[in-house]
């Protein structure tokens, strides 16, 4: 998901106070602008701003498939195929595959996520955040409380219905794509449907 207009109050904002003013852009990440999650206090928010290792402290984390496939791409190499198969060639560069160090993950430069992305929007009760959840709470009869599932909240949010998919702005680009092949005389329509998804 990336930045989102809030357009106006009705259907972007909630009933609950928040933080974004109607024609403004909301983030989905964390700037360096920003004062951090809600659910921290400011001393916290301003100790956990950024990613930092603890000397001393040592932790066996495995690389990613994206991060090795980066760190080989610096190198030279491309990589291809699943994580086993980036992993050997990366040992087969003599690039690490894991590090070993304890880093504790800062907010700055990181997804929001849901909680707070709605809370920014006014749609959560900061007096009952126990009750949100991904799916929601449940009634006595088993019934789904819509309120309080975040799931359910964000898709109800205007700026979300109007978000275009991926594979819609994929379909769309390859359409603009073939439409203007076709009129330079490109006839093979395998190879621009190729192109367009590289």
């Amino acid at each position: 998901m990336h930045d989102t207009t809030i357009k106006s109050e009705h259907g972007y904002l909630g009933h609950f106070p928040w933080t974004l003013d109607p024609r403004n852009m909301q983030s989905m990440i964390f700037k360096t602008s920003d004062v951090g999650p809600f659910s921290m206090m400011e001393k916290e928010c301003n100790d956990k701003r950024h990613d930092r290792t603890i000397e001393g402290q040592f932790v066996t984390r495995q690389y990613k498939k994206a991060e090795l496939i980066e760190q080989l791409k610096e190198h030279g190499v491309t990589a291809r195929g699943n994580k086993t198969a980036v992993q050997k060639l990366a040992q087969e560069c003599g690039l690490p595959i894991q590090e070993i160090a304890k880093t504790l993950y800062g907010w700055e430069g990181k997804p929001k996520g849901l909680l707070q992305v709605l809370w920014e929007q006014g749609f959560i009760n900061r007096s009952k955040l126990s009750h949100y959840t991904m799916h929601g709470m449940q009634d006595p009869f088993g019934v789904t409380r819509k309120d309080t599932s975040l799931k359910i909240l964000m898709s109800n949010c205007q700026d979300f219905k109007e978000e275009e998919s991926l594979l819609q702005s994929m379909g769309r680009e390859g359409i603009e794509y073939s439409w203007g092949s076709q009129k330079r005389g490109k006839k093979n329509f395998r190879a621009v449907v190729r192109k367009c998804l590289s």
